[in-house]
């Protein structure tokens, strides 16, 4: 109908005058009809090839039958210890063998547990049985969950995967980890993602859990053998709402395998207490194992806090005196005070020492003493604090008589000064000052010092070198820095007002020396009479020996470091709490990781079993809190490229059919072709008039009729 509706456009001549021409009327109306067919058939072809563009014709794809549909699945599994609440666990071990025993021909799987860590129980396997024993012996352990690990493991795997389809199956009860963003832990392109819950909905649980035990230990002077009072006291808290036993809590506290203590207490919802049990008498010089139990809920793992007594912690010191002038007392009366750790004292004449008696000291005092000592006292001295030992030097009256190996030369000039002076410069970092940096912890800056000797704070064999260099400018710097390292191996820590070193410490070998400006009397200073002079030679003491207290138990993912002392040429046993047994060997400290709740026990291979150290190891309190999370939440925060994957994959079937379709675009190039030569074709033909049809517009006198024609 366009086609025939479609008229020509004459173009109009202009005459001068219209006298020449006659009105004729019409006879007859020439009849439409068809004249351009070609015309025609390219204006049907094109709008049949664009209705068929818009319409997207699809190609048939191959059989299904050629499809790859192999499945790699990686199968993680929480293991960590808030899966042992109730039969959490099981659940997780019957949606486990549910998923295996959908796994089809091709398919492949591989399981993965995971609390703290992941561990691949073995390689992708299509065979149901040995998948199944995998999932069997998996058990609930002393982990916390961290989720980036388990997919990060899960990521290794799939990477080396091959299969067309790849899936990561999460099972657990989405206790609140771990789940921090960790871009190791992303899953590859093509990967889906499938949560299943084994918790208990939105149930909220209850649990109850010993989150800390503290010990007050107080030494028992008068008894016959070495024996300590010890209080425990216990934090008990219990997350979420009552159960159904009601609030009351029953705790007991068990010491070397007998019930010493009960106590209870009321705990409501989200309610904590601390619960105080009674003194036990405990003997100072062997370790003690101690536990503290509760029960009640369906989570067990928690209910047991276990800590160790350890042996009444004592430091030998040896204290050697410049003859019946020395001023030894003020040092000896201020150590004896100690309790924790406690000073094991000897005090003896320096001119009269034995090499013995140094080896045996942790810490040895040389109260103006340095030049009264011996050639074979000086080289075991020298020999003590290379494999460990420390040393106070007091400067006195005499002269050191020099210590080569200390930098001590024995020239050290006296200097006095009657108005006093105090200690100005005092680095606050260092351990021996640490403990009197917070407010109203001990004002060191109030003593008052009125005789000291000008320490060098080079060692003697630097000093010709320094010499050389500009001495105005060292000695400007060196009155403005604390702490300062001077001479390589020692630093200066605390300085008097007029700048000159006050306390110097240097390594020798695996010990440390300290030398100090003055004396410890109330003759040449009156530091000994200040309240702060008790704690400051406590510490000084503790630092010289490398003390550090025992812990009384440690946290599983920790590492406890233990003081073996000398016992050079043994080794050692150290055998975990499931009773395997590993052989070390012998070093002054040992690196222990615990990664186990329970008793460590280390003892050497050969020799006396009292000798032997316990390391008590309890769970991380934070996989107490069952507060659930979110498995949306987890998707997003882990892996979020898995979740657009996973979306993608859904639509993939509607992604092959689109290919399949892209034929419209060559259709409709088609269309748009023939419209142009359609286009191109009736312009062609609109400037043409046919021979015949200008020969009967004529009429017999030579014009036309009407509008006359070109």
């Amino acid at each position: 109908l366009l086609h025939l509706s479609r008229r020509r456009t004459r173009e109009a001549v202009p005459f001068p005058s219209l006298m020449f021409i006659a009105q004729v009327p019409y006879r007859s109306v020439r009849r439409r009809r068809l004249r351009d067919r070609l015309l025609l058939l390219l204006r049907c072809l094109a709008i049949a090839l664009l209705a068929m563009a818009f319409a997207r014709p699809l190609l048939r794809a191959a059989p299904e039958t050629a499809r790859d549909t192999r499945r790699d699945v990686v199968l993680l599994v929480d293991t960590s210890f808030s899966m042992g609440y109730g039969d959490h666990m099981e659940r997780a071990k019957d949606a486990a063998n549910d998923l295996l025993s959908g796994l089809q021909p091709g398919d492949r799987a591989a399981v993965v547990s995971f609390a703290e860590s992941a561990t691949a129980q073995g390689a992708f396997s299509g065979d149901a049985v040995v998948l199944g024993q995998q999932v069997a012996t998996l058990e609930p352990g002393p982990g916390r969950t961290r989720y980036s690990t388990a997919f990060k493991t899960a990521r290794s795997l799939l990477l080396d995967s091959s299969a067309a389809n790849r899936e990561v199956v999460l099972i657990g009860d989405l206790q609140r980890g771990d789940f921090g963003e960790n871009e190791d832990a992303r899953l590859p392109p093509g990967v889906g993602v499938t949560i299943v819950d084994v918790g208990e909905g939105g149930k909220a649980l209850s649990n109850l859990a010993i989150t800390e035990v503290s010990l007050d230990r107080r030494p028992i002077d008068n008894a016959s053998e070495a024996r300590e009072e010890i209080e425990v006291s216990a934090r008990v808290l219990r997350r979420g709402p009552v159960g159904d036993d009601g609030p009351a809590v029953e705790a007991e506290l068990w010491i070397d395998g007998r019930q010493v203590g009960r106590r209870e207490a009321e705990l409501e919802a989200d309610g904590s207490a601390n619960l105080a049990f009674e003194p036990v008498v405990l003997p100072s010089d062997v370790y003690s194992r101690g536990e503290v139990r509760i029960s009640g809920d369906l989570l067990e793992a928690d209910n047991r806090f276990r800590f160790t007594v350890s042996p009444g912690d004592s430091i030998p010191v040896l204290i050697l005196d410049g003859g019946p002038g020395g001023r030894s007392p003020y040092v000896a009366g201020a150590l004896a005070t100690g309790t924790r750790p406690r000073f094991r004292l000897d005090r003896t004449s320096a001119n009269s020492v034995r090499a013995d008696e140094i080896q045996r000291a942790r810490v040895i005092v040389i109260d103006d003493a340095l030049s009264r000592l011996t050639a074979d006292a000086r080289s075991a001295l020298i020999d003590a604090v290379e494999r460990g030992a420390g040393a106070l030097v007091l400067l006195g009256r005499s002269e050191s008589g020099g210590l080569p190996a200390w930098g001590l030369d024995g020239d050290e000039p006296l200097r006095q000064e009657l108005s006093g002076r105090s200690l100005a410069s005092i680095d606050y970092d260092h351990p021996i000052f640490s403990p009197f940096a917070a407010a109203r912890s001990g004002d060191l800056s109030g003593a008052r010092f009125f005789r000291y000797r000008g320490l060098s704070e080079l060692p003697s064999r630097d000093r010709d070198k320094a010499a050389d260099s500009s001495r105005e400018a060292a000695a400007g710097d060196a009155a403005n820095r604390e702490g300062e390292r001077v001479g390589g191996d020692a630093s200066v820590v605390a300085r008097f007002d007029d700048g000159s070193a006050a306390l110097i410490e240097r390594r020798v070998g695996r010990g440390r020396v300290a030398i100090w400006a003055s004396t410890l009397d109330a003759e040449w200073g009156d530091l000994v009479l200040q309240p702060v002079f008790v704690p400051w030679i406590d510490r000084t003491m503790q630092h010289l020996a490398g003390f550090e207290p025992d812990r009384p138990f440690y946290r599983v993912g920790q590492v406890a470091r233990l003081d073996l002392g000398e016992r050079q040429g043994e080794e050692w046993l150290v055998v975990d709490p499931a009773e395997k047994r590993t052989t070390v060997p012998a070093e002054r400290e040992l690196l222990l990781p615990v990664r186990a709740d329970g008793f460590y026990e280390v003892r050497p291979v050969e020799g006396n079993a009292q000798r032997a150290l316990v390391v008590a190891a309890n769970l991380d309190p934070v996989e107490s809190d069952l507060t659930r999370l979110d498995a949306v939440e987890l998707r997003l925060s882990l892996s979020q490229e898995s979740v657009t994957v996973e979306t993608a994959a859904e639509s993939g079937e509607d992604r092959a059919a689109v290919e399949r379709q892209r034929i419209w675009w060559y259709v409709l190039l088609g269309a748009l072709l023939l419209l142009a030569i359609e286009g191109w074709l009736a312009n062609r033909k609109g400037r043409r008039v046919p021979r015949m049809e200008r020969a009967e517009n004529w009429n017999a006198d030579g014009l036309t009729a009407g509008r006359p024609s070109t």
